[in-house]
């Protein structure tokens, strides 16, 4: 497993790779409620094997994103699932193997495929129903800076990778990332934006100009 468990109240909780979860009480190791992902064995557009990096936590709720596309909410406290949404499809070759982030009534996810031909992109949900809030796209659409490093007579945009398959995002805290306690930002390998509910593909602000061409198709580059 590549992921990190997260410990909260007393309980540890925990996914694989095949994206089961489980809470378990770090007093006495029980697993105290477990939940059955029951992937299609059929799911094929995986890169490096089955993989989670680990889940979310929020509102009372656990968060696990699925190798099938899948985002799911669960009870934190007996492991119901509280809502279901099918963010993306394994079939066209995008799958979660990154944790979720929670933030401010948000989950916040990328997905896994470059190696297939998507387009890379990060997406936020409302946490309270798994309703969809924003879709931010790693690679430049037509307007956005960095789009003209792109061949003009084709689409090969579409298909040029840079996807979120590991850990989504870091938080800054305060307006300079130092001090303060309240994450105000967050900060993506390449670009930055406002943590709000009202956020949109205009309000974006690139710190990297994405991704250019001139860099290789799934590559993350930091800017700093």
């Amino acid at each position: 497993m590549t992921q990190r468990p997260i410990v909260y109240e007393g309980m540890l909780y925990i996914v694989t790779g095949a994206d089961d979860a489980f809470a378990i009480s770090i007093d006495s190791g029980e697993i105290l409620w477990s939940y059955e992902a029951d992937l299609d064995p059929d799911i094929s557009t995986i890169c490096c094997g089955w993989t989670s990096r680990g889940v979310g936590l929020g509102e009372g709720k656990v968060f696990v994103g699925q190798l099938d596309g899948k985002l799911v909410a669960l009870d934190r406290h007996n492991g119901d699932v509280v809502w279901s949404v099918q963010a993306e499809r394994w079939q066209e070759g995008l799958t979660i193997t990154s944790a979720p982030l929670y933030y401010d009534g948000l989950v916040i996810t990328g997905f896994a495929g470059a190696e297939y031909g998507v387009r890379g992109r990060v997406k936020a949900y409302d946490a309270d129903d798994g309703s969809l809030v924003w879709t931010c796209y790693t690679v430049p659409g037509p307007g956005e800076i960095g789009h003209d490093t792109w061949p003009a007579d084709n689409e090969v945009w579409k298909h040029g990778g840079a996807t979120v398959y590991a850990q989504v995002c870091e938080l800054c805290h305060g307006p300079d990332g130092q001090g303060g306690h309240a994450a105000e930002s967050i900060e993506c390998r390449c670009f930055k934006f406002s943590l709000t509910r009202s956020t949109s593909l205009t309000s974006l602000t690139p710190i990297f100009s994405r991704n250019f061409r001139a860099l290789s198709r799934s590559r993350w580059f930091s800017a700093e």
